[in-house]
Parts: C-alpha cells; structure tokens; sequence
C-alpha cells in the first residue's frame, strides 16, 4: 500500500483515537508515505453539526497528527492543505444522519471513507447508510454486524467496520473503487 504524497485527513473523536488498531492503521499509512491530519470532532450534538458543514466543503479546521509525538501537534486547529481523502470514523449517535443531509447525492469532492464503530445510544440507521453507499464519491472500510451485539429495542444488528482494512479502504478510495466485498456475513467478521 503506497500513500507516497498523499494528504489523508481522519476525522474522529478524541475517545476514538485511543483505539490502538486504528493506531496501528494509521502508523501504517504513515509508513507508505500519507501525511495525515486528524479532525477532532465532539461527540456532543453541537459539536458535530458546525465541523461537519465547515469540514465537508472546504476540508478545514484541523490538526496535523504527528508520529514522533505519539499524538496531536498543537492544541490549536490550524488550516490543513486540500486533502488527497477523508476518512470519518462514525462512533457517536447521529452521524450517518448528518452526513446523508450534508453530501449531496454526487459528493464532488474529496474522496470520503467511512469507518463504522458501534456506539452507546445509536439505533441501527440502516436507511441512513443505504443513502450513503449510494452516493458517488463515499466509500466504506468493509463491515458487517456483531451477531452478539443487538439493539435493544429494534432487535437489529450493530454494525461494524473491519478496522483492520482501513488502509486497504483508504487505497481503493483513492483509485475511485470500494474494497470488496464491503459487506461482510458475520461468519467472516472477526469477533
């Protein structure tokens, strides 16, 4: 998997990046060459509305990631170049919503890549994601449901990305193709 140049932003909560497989993704593409830069989003509801309608069209108001520090360079947001891909990694209710509202159905833009990770409190928001998986220019690091894992109330499955294809993920999107199969039965999905 080469990167070599390529401008990733990776817009995710600071609870999120604590994840050490996502960590691991990440170190990865540092290696092939990205140069990434995370967008901290807040997990509450204002929070997520203002960075998302400054983030999507103009891709800015983030912080650049450093390796060496082992984590954000500057406590500050500062403005980041056009980034070559985005990647929003959805763990917090009401995202999928946001975004099905904010893209427009042919998204012109940079390459987006979607990480699923289930959160406490969110429904299963399969209308929301059939709306997303048929925009152009979104693409999904392949997911499937956590059979253990059900909704409560509506008794569907919580839904999952394979973390560890995210740099496969983020490759394919750069060419302009979804990794496939980006569906995965539960019998494959590691638990």
């Amino acid at each position: 998997m080469q990167f070599q140049g390529k401008k990733i932003g990776i817009a995710t909560t600071v609870a999120q990046l604590v994840n050490t497989i996502v960590l691991k993704e990440m170190e990865q593409m540092i290696t092939g060459g990205a140069e990434l830069f995370i967008i901290i989003l807040d997990a509450d509801e204002r929070g997520l509305k203002n960075p998302l309608k400054e983030l999507l069209p103009q891709l800015r108001a983030s912080t650049p990631y450093s390796p060496r520090s082992g984590g954000l360079a500057g406590s500050s947001p500062t403005h980041c170049p056009p980034l070559d891909l985005l990647v929003i990694i959805s763990g917090f209710p009401g995202l999928l919503e946001h975004l099905v509202r904010l893209l427009p159905e042919e998204y012109p833009g940079t390459p987006l890549v979607l990480l699923l990770l289930p959160s406490p409190g969110e429904k299963p928001a399969f209308p929301q994601l059939s709306s997303l998986i048929e925009k152009k220019g979104v693409f999904f690091v392949p997911f499937g449901s956590l059979s253990s894992n059900r909704d409560k109330e509506s008794g569907l499955p919580l839904l999952c990305s394979r973390i560890d294809l995210l740099g496969e993920a983020c490759a394919a999107a750069l060419e302009g193709c979804q990794l496939r199969p980006f569906v995965w039965d539960n019998h494959y999905f590691p638990h």
